[in-house]
């Protein structure tokens, strides 16, 4: 707030210093449509009659003359000197005047007389006012060049100089023309134009009916202009720059950019038909291409930015249309061919007054729909909406600018009221603007300190995390075990400094590698699905239905690069909505109560189930720890499970050698077997294990369901090499002392002798 009352007490003060010390004085007029004036299509021979108005005695023999073409006096300033009221030109139709042909611009000169007395010469310095004026011509005064805007010809250093200060076109084409205090006489004095362009346009001459006069003393009344245009584009572009600034702070004050971008291009506005005219001296040709552009702009700006300072969640279709319209009048009047402008501005004239319409008839309806309650009418909740007070701003704007239009228009009258309803608008804009900025940083300021507040209470929790995190990370790192985490992919996470001291493997290493990577596959192991492939199952299990597990493993150690067995406990959590795994890999040590262990005898029925095979082969051989030596009981592991597998694969799911090889080959062979273990024809189907364990021999007794097998001819065949699997049963020979097939092959004896008892 403070800062939008700082840049609107700116532009207000340079506007009022702009005033200061221009002292107007009462001004003497001579009224140039008080004499007939006279014209004609321009000649060589025109040139060289009259010679550009040196003698001005001589008017009165043009009205004999019938190249030329009288207009007669007008009291009442309704008289205009247009090319096309003549027939100098041949007639055009429409199409010709939208798309002129190349040819080369015809000419036309008017003649206008008047009379000064010795005392009136004396009330200078005079100034030529013109009311309208087309785009290329010279003016001569008394056979002197006075002012051009055609730049195929020059002015005298003179004129060029009166000219440069005090050129004045206020409106469109009105001209202001300081004369040069020794070019005129006491008597008859002589206006010669020379208007160059198509002679067909309307535009083409004086176009306009008005007040062409010669003025003297008000020369102080131009300055006093003058400061105050400098002063309201000073203002106007200030003030969008402050918006455009806040809307760069805030992007969702979208109102803000739309009312900065309308300050702004008004401020050129002004800045292309004065300042750059009168000071700068720019060519009216281009000034005038700006000045339509910019003035085709300001509608569809200031319209969007009233839809979204009273809060519309959408920009309306009517400014949607009207930004593409306006837009392409906006492109037209810029840079189509100057006689465009003939035609565009008066449909902007007829146009945008509706449009203006359109937006009082919102801002009404959203001071209406502020104002009503569930009680009623609410003067007080209408006097607080935006709307009410973008009412008491717009609508006299909405007023000054349709009067001034109408007047343009219709009675070539310049009022000149917007300006000053624009400082209005733009002083109840800005403030509302600057409330809801206000209002937007005290809500950022409320959101700071819930913020500061959460960030003091997030900074006491992270410090009891970090506290909690240390305290576990030494209960971690001090434990004997190894400890990892796995990501849903079973890659490792993070583990301690013990999967270096037992392993040989630093954590930069093992992080985002697969566990399975480090286990063991022992090249004896002759099945199709490895003790690795079940491990994988376990885990995927796990974390699939957060159900922990125990298992044995064998992991490679990088120091001696041999298996070193451990046990496995694993632990399902969610953390981060992903599941994460958690393993503890602890040194296998002996049972305490082994040492009493003497002889056992056990009874099992499995499922069709490869984890259940792998996890009974392992609990079988716990006790041979007591009569064997540890590389024996693996090899007893080894071929247990063996037989454990052929008995669900090739007994109970019925599951040939060759179909084996295929799938294996294929790689479909987990596939394989999990549809075997679906089917209804086997997966009723169990295996029944007898164990005999005394401190003389192991026996297991493994019996499947199935058909059974050639066992004979089975063992007599020497194994293929080539094929991923069928070594089992040589494997298994070589870990028992006896091995026999029994019945039709779905039962199979196998033998250990233990010898001598270990020490323990």
């Amino acid at each position: 707030m403070r800062a939008a009352c700082f840049w609107f007490a700116t532009g207000l003060s340079l506007s009022a210093l702009c005033g200061l010390g221009a002292q107007p004085t009462t001004p003497l007029s001579i009224d140039l449509n008080a004499e007939t004036a006279c014209v004609r299509a321009w000649s060589p021979a025109a040139a060289s009659e009259f010679a550009l108005g040196a003698q001005a005695d001589q008017l009165h023999s043009l009205q004999e003359n019938p190249d030329w073409h009288c207009a007669p006096p007008s009291q009442s300033g309704s008289r205009r000197l247009r090319a096309s009221d003549w027939p100098l030109a041949a007639p055009s139709s429409l199409a010709e005047r939208l798309w002129p042909g190349k040819a080369a611009p015809q000419e036309m000169t008017a003649v206008l007389a008047y009379s000064l007395s010795a005392e009136q010469l004396q009330r200078g310095p005079w100034r030529l006012e013109l009311q309208s004026i087309s785009s290329q011509w010279i003016i001569y005064l008394n056979g002197r060049a006075l002012h051009s805007c055609w730049p195929a010809e020059g002015i005298g250093p003179t004129a060029a100089y009166y000219a440069r200060l005090c050129p004045k076109p206020v409106w469109k084409h009105r001209l202001s023309v300081a004369i040069p205090p020794d070019w005129q006489q006491v008597g008859r004095n002589l206006l010669v134009f020379r208007f160059r362009g198509d002679l067909r346009l309307l535009s083409t001459g004086l176009p306009e009916p008005g007040t062409h006069q010669l003025q003297a003393g008000g020369e102080r009344d131009a300055e006093l202009s003058l400061r105050f245009s400098f002063g309201l584009l000073m203002l106007f572009f200030f003030t969008g720059l402050f918006h455009v600034a806040l809307f760069a702070m805030r992007r969702d004050e979208k109102a803000s950019i739309y009312f900065g971008l309308f300050s702004i291009v008004l401020a050129l506005y002004y800045f292309s038909r004065s300042i750059w005219r009168e000071v700068f001296y720019a060519p009216l040709a281009i000034t005038e291409r700006v000045e339509n552009g910019m003035l085709a702009l300001l509608t569809p700006l200031i319209g969007i930015a009233l839809e979204l300072l009273i809060e519309r969640r959408r920009i309306s279709s009517v400014s949607r249309v009207g930004v593409i319209y306006f837009g392409l009048l906006a492109i037209l009047m810029a840079v189509g061919p100057p006689h465009y402008a003939e035609f565009l501005i008066p449909l902007w004239q007829i146009t945008a007054p509706l449009f203006i319409v359109y937006y009082i008839a919102l801002l009404v309806q959203g001071a209406y729909r502020s104002a009503r309650t569930p009680e009623g009418l609410s003067a007080q909740a209408a006097l607080a909406s935006p709307s009410l007070q973008l009412i008491l701003g717009a609508a006299p704007l909405a007023a000054a600018g349709i009067v001034d239009i109408v007047a343009a228009g219709y009675y070539r009258d310049r009022l000149e009221l917007t300006p000053y309803a624009m400082l209005l608008f733009l002083g109840v804009v800005s403030v509302i603007l600057a409330r809801r900025f206000v209002r937007a940083i005290e809500k950022v300021d409320l959101l700071n300190r819930q913020m500061n507040e959460r960030m003091e209470d997030l900074n006491r929790v992270n410090r009891s995390l970090a506290e909690s995190e240390s305290r576990y990370r030494s209960m971690i790192e001090g434990a004997s075990d190894i400890i990892l985490s796995l990501d849903s992919n079973l890659c490792i996470l993070d583990a301690n400094r013990n999967l270096h001291r037992l392993l040989g493997i630093s954590l930069q290493v093992a992080r985002g590698r697969p566990l399975m990577d480090l286990v063991y596959l022992d090249r004896d192991e002759a099945s199709g699905i490895t003790s690795k492939q079940l491990l994988k199952e376990k885990l995927e299990t796990c974390r699939q239905n957060r159900t922990p597990f125990w298992l044995k493993v064998r992991l490679l150690s990088h120091y001696t690069g041999e298996p070193r067995e451990l046990h496995l406990r694993v632990d399902a959590a969610e953390r981060n909505g992903e599941v994460e795994l958690t393993c503890k890999l602890s040194s296998v040590v002996e049972d305490s109560l082994l040492r009493y262990f003497v002889s056992e005898r056990q009874k099992y029925v499995l499922s069709n189930s490869m984890v259940s095979a792998e996890e009974l082969s392992q609990r079988l051989v716990r006790n041979l720890e007591k009569y064997l030596e540890e590389s024996h009981v693996v090899g007893v592991r080894f071929g247990l499970r063996e037989m454990l597998v052929n008995a669900i694969e090739h007994g109970n799911l019925a599951i040939s050698f060759d179909e084996k090889t295929r799938e294996l080959t294929a790689g479909n062979y987990k596939k394989f077997i999990r549809a075997r273990q679906q089917d209804d024809r086997y997966r009723q189907r169990r295996v029944v294990v007898h164990y005999s364990l005394n401190p003389l021999r192991v026996i297991f007794l493994i019996e499947d369901q199935g058909n059974g097998f050639d066992w004979r001819q089975r063992l007599q065949r020497s194994p293929d090499h080539d094929t991923p699997h069928g070594r089992g049963i040589q494997l298994t020979s070589h870990a028992f002392d006896r091995i026999r097939y029994l019945g039709n092959g779905n039962r199979v004896y196998l033998l250990k002798r233990l010898g001598r008892r270990r020490s323990l």
